[in-house]
């Protein structure tokens, strides 16, 4: 009498495994990498549309914001709000870079551009030069 086993044995489970294991550690590093690439994108596009979001209310008010949140409500300073006609940014709160660090934004009168906007990237710290993003990298 012959017996017949369906099934897999040892062996052909353990050869199984590994290529699934060798599979995904080529996969995993790619599909992170793609992560990451994917967060920097949207930081930029990010950063160029509230400099737009600046540059309308420079337009409206003939001076830049103080602070991003003037992007959204209306400063408090009478002659300025007058002239505000935002809001600029169509959310409740300012956005935050992929990362969820806030956006980094101050006036810069005497420098070579009249404001700083950028996001220190997945550092979210600063003195990370190499993962820095300013709105005037790529102008």
């Amino acid at each position: 009498m012959t017996h017949s086993r369906s099934g897999f044995t040892l062996i052909e489970l353990l050869i199984a495994i590994a290529i699934i294991g060798l599979i995904m550690g080529v996969a995993a590093p790619l599909a992170m990498n793609q992560f990451k690439k994917a967060k920097v994108n949207t930081a930029r596009r990010e950063l160029v549309s509230i400099q737009n979001a600046i540059n309308e209310f420079n337009i409206d008010t003939n001076q830049y914001p103080g602070t991003l949140k003037d992007l959204i409500k209306a400063p408090t300073e009478e002659n300025l709000a007058r002239r505000w006609q935002g809001p600029y940014i169509q959310k409740k709160a300012v956005p935050k870079d992929p990362w969820g660090n806030p956006y980094k934004y101050q006036l810069t009168p005497d420098g070579q551009n009249p404001y700083e906007l950028y996001t220190n990237g997945p550092e979210g710290k600063k003195g990370g030069k190499k993962s820095r993003m300013s709105v005037w990298d790529e102008q």
